[in-house]
């Protein structure tokens, strides 16, 4: 009973955080790369180049997502979804819960094109 109880709290206690922690995030996509602004106590920004090799998935829906670069090695011991791609290297740079993620991926590819002779 006690583990349930544990389980149970730790995960709304996850579920707050998240919800926090997205209620705070802010994206943006600029003429060179894309930059994240996230965090629950102190907001961080973090920016991310678009190399040309760069693979940039996304999907719609009510919550839509862009991922930029490759999906983190799945494993049954791990999850692999939202805040917990945040927390390891590998796992990618992504933008969450937007409306029209076909429109962001087709702007970050864009820029993806257009700076890819810096590299």
């Amino acid at each position: 009973m006690l583990v349930l109880g544990s389980f149970l709290v730790s995960t709304i206690l996850r579920l707050i955080f998240e919800a926090i922690s997205m209620a705070r995030s802010d994206y943006a996509l600029t003429n060179k790369r894309a930059l994240l602004r996230k965090g629950i106590f102190s907001l961080t920004v973090t920016g991310l180049y678009f190399p040309p090799d760069m693979v940039i998935h996304f999907s719609e829906g009510r919550n839509g997502w862009v991922k930029f670069g490759a999906d983190a090695p799945r494993s049954i011991f791990t999850r692999h979804d939202g805040y917990k791609d945040w927390l390891g290297p590998g796992h990618p740079f992504m933008f969450e819960r937007i409306d029209d993620a076909a429109s962001v991926a087709r702007m970050a590819r864009k820029v993806q094109a257009d700076t890819a002779d810096l590299w």
